[in-house]
């Protein structure tokens, strides 16, 4: 009976140990900050469907030859990711169930970014807070769900070596000897006895000894193939998606807490088809802004936003690499003004780079034309690099 519950002792430790299993995942595939928009100073306007680590930080730098601090910072959070972490599994990722997407996909959004006044030259911070949810999320791509199946064909390898074990011990020379002399001790001198507890110790003590040595032995090159699989393992969509996002900001024109403005607000949806890997993805924006920094090219910053309000309507065509390190994109945003005979309107055009540097990290260049001269002044030209940091990428794999 002792021997059973030993048994049974040592197989609940270890397959719970695998039951709970987390590996590093490289979730982080493109920065989806709403109020890095607001502050206009996300890479791209028009982003891709993400999957989410549990916080990323995004810091943006503009070109001055790099020899200055960047001065715009983002922190985004995932309440999923963050908060039920432990139940919620890689292949959860995977479903279509209308609750699942929702809650999934749903970022808490922050930003921070220094602004100079044209006239007065003097410096500012504007903050805000936003929010972004999934309506519609593509499904995983074959080549997804193919490396998927061999991390849990992996797994099981794992989880299959503890009944192996068990198994093969049953024969093994050594435990069979220690068997025999605990099957002697108890029939000579009885249960009970000091002699028969000894030798039933001497057993359990061999048994557990050989049990973890041979388990530990074919684990470690599994478990290596796990963590390396793991590391490796990307999450590819594909399929017509659509996004909802918005937020709002606040000025502090003294740079002190008890005095802010609130400034701006927003609301955009993001949708079409994303082709995967090695392959087009073609998306389009429709979002209205209330009183956006960036209007048309008025380098002086003199024409007044006050109450202004915009649509924006756009498109982006987006190329990702083979191995969904590399994505390129390249787009267009026609930005009218809703208030008759204020100003004219106007367009953005932006291609941008970027490159999956290490697991959830993320560098990215931008280049091109802005609405006005908000991230360069004396003109309406746009150059930057975003470094995008994931933090919380493990997932179960069950």
């Amino acid at each position: 009976m002792k021997k059973n519950l030993t048994i049974i002792a040592l197989l609940a430790s270890f397959l719970a140990g695998h039951a709970q299993n987390t590996q590093q995942i490289n979730l982080l595939k493109a920065p989806a900050s709403p109020v890095a928009q607001l502050l206009n100073f996300a890479p791209s306007a028009i982003e891709k469907p993400t999957d989410l680590s549990s916080l990323w930080l995004s810091v943006k730098n503009s070109t001055s030859d790099l020899t200055k601090l960047p001065n715009s910072y983002a922190i985004d959070l995932s309440p999923a990711q963050l908060f039920r972490s432990s139940d919620l599994a890689l292949s959860d990722l995977n479903s279509h169930e209308e609750r699942d997407v929702l809650w999934q996909s749903l970022v808490f959004s922050t930003a921070i970014k220094q602004f100079e006044d044209s006239t007065t030259r003097n410096k500012y911070y504007q903050t805000g807070l936003g929010l972004k949810i999934s309506l519609i999320r593509p499904s995983w791509s074959d080549t997804t769900v193919k490396a998927f199946k061999s991390l849990k064909a992996t797994e099981d390898k794992i989880v299959a070596i503890v009944t192996e074990v068990t198994a093969e011990l049953q024969s093994d020379d050594g435990v069979a000897a220690m068997s025999h002399l605990r099957e002697q001790a108890l029939r000579q001198h009885g249960q009970g006895s000091a002699e028969y507890a000894e030798a039933n110790k001497n057993y359990q003590d061999y048994w557990q000894k050989r049990f973890t040595s041979i388990v530990a032995q074919r684990e470690a090159e599994l478990d290596q193939a796990l963590k390396d699989q793991a590391s490796k393992f990307t999450i590819e969509r594909v399929g017509w998606s659509l996004d909802l996002a918005g937020g709002f900001t606040a000025s502090f024109p003294t740079n002190m807490l008890n005095y802010s403005i609130a400034n701006k607000a927003g609301a955009w949806l993001t949708g079409g088809y994303n082709g995967g890997n090695n392959a087009l993805t073609v998306l389009a924006i429709a979002r209205y802004l209330y009183q956006p920094d960036s209007i048309y090219a008025d380098a002086t910053g003199k024409v007044p936003t006050s109450k202004i309000s915009t649509f924006d309507a756009g498109a982006s065509v987006i190329y990702t690499s083979k191995n969904g390190k590399f994505n390129w994109s390249l787009e267009a945003i026609y930005r009218s003004v809703l208030n008759k005979n204020v100003i004219p309107s106007s367009w953005r055009a932006v291609t941008n780079l970027s490159y999956n540097v290490g697991t959830n990290q993320q560098l990215s260049l931008n280049f091109g034309r802005d609405f006005d001269g908000a991230s360069e002044m004396g003109g309406n030209v746009i150059a930057g690099i975003n470094f995008v940091l994931g933090l919380g990428g493990a997932k179960a794999i069950k």
